[in-house]
């Protein structure tokens, strides 16, 4: 961002051309003939393979820009007004012709990237464009083929009936009709029973669609599952993270953060909930206080939608001179829609339109503090792809997801000096509730990434049972759901329990060593004293040692599929 920052006059000339002010809803929109667009793509491939010199090259490459800001702005124009409204039958028409023909661009794509990785002047592109470009390159041949095509469309449909069924909701609430984000400020009501019968009707939406759901979900696994065997991978967690371009870190990594967040985060976790439990002048949390932080309920932004966007500009406007110009540039050209509709899909993002240099910004604003978080979450991404948008050289763009996450959680917490614009009185109440919040988070994430992991290395077969719920197989033995998570939950307990056992256990036996290091190094020998402390703390780490083997084979015995092999039986 520095880097940007320093020569950000020279990109804005450099994009000069490419960036036109226009509202939103009069960019014109024009579907993307996959014909025209193949013929186009085709004749840069071979113009690329002709030339004679890297500069040569590097200036094809350039063409291929321009295309893909062309054909990308058109299919993002029409993803955003088919989420606006995803009853829209022209814009539903375009997102399934799209569904079909992404993949058939990302062939094309994929070969020209090809043509660039083996290119005889390789190190002069490298030169324009970077290393790490050519990296992120060999991981989408890693992650790519042409054969792919029909499971890609596939899945791409399938994600859209999943998007469509979140999106169709219809929730009687007090005689009217919501969709689940406008049902979301009755979740985390200060009165209990509100928050229950809402988790009630949020509950029974899910249920009546559980079939639906299952069926989606069997399918991509199995669909994915399926890419990932014709790539010749053992399964889906290899070419996921190529598909994620985790370009300098991997499958071990991940673990050992995530061994560390059970290890030293979750007791911090634990402790900041109970801390709430006692706010809250509860016996116990429920799932009905997810979410809920003091007992007169969470802060609620002060003002119109229309206001808190006035206060989001005055915030940028101090923040700084590029803050200033980039929230003036999303207004001006209505470049947010977040006010939450029946119709719209569930969720908030934000998306680019590379030939306008413009961030988009979707949202459900539902009167709770998540409609400030858009305005400080969201625009950090956009301001990110604003600065980026700038850039001549497009692989620069290509962050990833994980990355992408360091821009909008800071300008979460850069936006707390203005936080009273938003909240008035209580602005010190949400800053207490958004480091908890951000906190609580990390355990959580965690904990989906190693579902995820589980359920695509194949070591569970989660399976539809009477028509109604998930439920594990193994063999021919089957466990419901709630079975499978009250087993999960005593396998976190235990490994709670068990590494803390073998902290106290180290750290005991590193005390006795370093008092023995200092008799040895005060009389010249080790006295009684020291033997028998280090003797107590071996008798303590063999203890945990022991404690570890049995507490372990019970949570294999009881739930193999998280432990273990699957094959040590129920």
């Amino acid at each position: 961002v520095c880097a940007l920052l320093a020569t950000k006059s020279l990109m804005r000339k450099s994009s000069a051309e490419m960036e036109i002010s226009m509202k939103f809803q009069d960019m014109p929109y024009e579907r993307v003939e996959y014909a025209q667009a193949e013929k186009e793509y085709r004749q840069i491939i071979a113009d690329f393979q002709a030339a004679l010199s890297g500069e040569e090259q590097f200036k094809v490459h350039e063409r291929y820009y321009a295309l893909n800001n062309k054909v990308g702005t058109m299919m993002t124009i029409a993803h955003i007004r088919h989420d606006i409204d995803t009853t829209d039958e022209f814009y539903n028409g375009e997102k399934e012709y799209y569904d079909e023909i992404q993949p058939k661009l990302a062939n094309l794509t994929v070969e020209y990237q090809r043509g660039m990785y083996e290119s005889p002047y390789r190190s002069c592109l490298e030169g324009k464009i970077g290393k790490v470009a050519f990296k992120n390159i060999e991981l989408q041949l890693k992650s790519f083929d042409e054969k792919l095509i029909p499971l890609m469309q596939e899945e791409n449909a399938l994600t859209t009936k999943y998007d469509k069924l979140i999106a169709s909701a219809e929730i009687e609430w007090e005689g009217e009709i919501l969709n689940l984000s406008l049902l979301k400020p009755y979740l985390t009501s200060s009165d209990r029973n509100v928050r229950k019968r809402a988790y009630e009707k949020y509950s029974a939406y899910f249920t009546s669609v559980a079939e639906e759901l299952d069926d989606i979900y069997d399918k991509l696994v199995k669909n994915r599952t399926e890419q990932a065997k014709q790539m010749g991978y053992e399964n889906y967690v290899e070419l996921g993270y190529y598909r994620m371009n985790r370009n300098c870190y991997d499958k071990g990594m991940v673990e050992n953060y995530r061994r560390q967040i059970k290890e030293y985060f979750v007791p911090f976790a634990e402790r900041m909930h109970e801390r709430r439990r006692k706010r809250l002048g509860l016996k116990k949390l429920s799932y009905i206080d997810t979410g809920v932080f003091f007992p007169n309920g969470n802060p609620a932004p002060i003002g119109t939608p229309e206001e808190i966007v006035e206060a989001g500009k005055r915030m940028y406007s101090e923040m700084a001179e590029e803050t200033k110009e980039f929230f003036d540039f999303m207004t001006e050209n209505q470049l947010f829609d977040v006010l939450g509709r029946k119709t719209k899909k569930a969720g908030g993002y934000m998306t680019f339109l590379p030939e306008y240099g413009a961030p988009f910004i979707f949202a459900n604003f539902n009167g709770t503090s998540g409609d400030v978080d858009v305005i400080t979450h969201e625009c950090g991404h956009a301001f990110q792809g604003y600065l980026a948008g700038m850039d001549p050289i497009q692989e620069h763009r290509d962050i990833t997801m994980e990355t992408a996450e360091i821009h909008s959680m800071s300008m979460e917490f850069f936006s707390e000096k203005w936080i009273g614009l938003f909240f008035g009185e209580r602005a010190d109440d949400y800053r207490d509730m958004h480091l908890e919040d951000a906190a609580a988070f990390i355990p959580y994430g965690c904990m989906v990434d190693e579902f995820q992991h589980i359920v695509y290395a194949g070591d569970v077969n989660f399976t539809t049972l009477n028509r109604g719920f998930i439920g594990y197989r193994h063999g021919n033995v089957q466990i419901p759901v709630f079975a499978v998570q009250q087993l999960m939950l005593l396998y976190l307990e235990i490994d709670i329990q068990i590494s803390a056992f073998a902290a106290v256990a180290r750290r005991l036996t590193e005390s006795a060593l370093a008092y023995a290091a200092v008799t040895v190094y005060a009389r010249g020998y080790v006295d009684g004293k020291a033997c028998f402390f280090a003797q107590i703390s071996l008798a303590f780490a063999v203890g945990a040692s022991v404690y570890n083997f049995f507490a372990r084979a019970a949570a294999v015995g009881a739930c193999p599929h998280l432990y273990g092999s699957a094959e040590n039986g129920i």
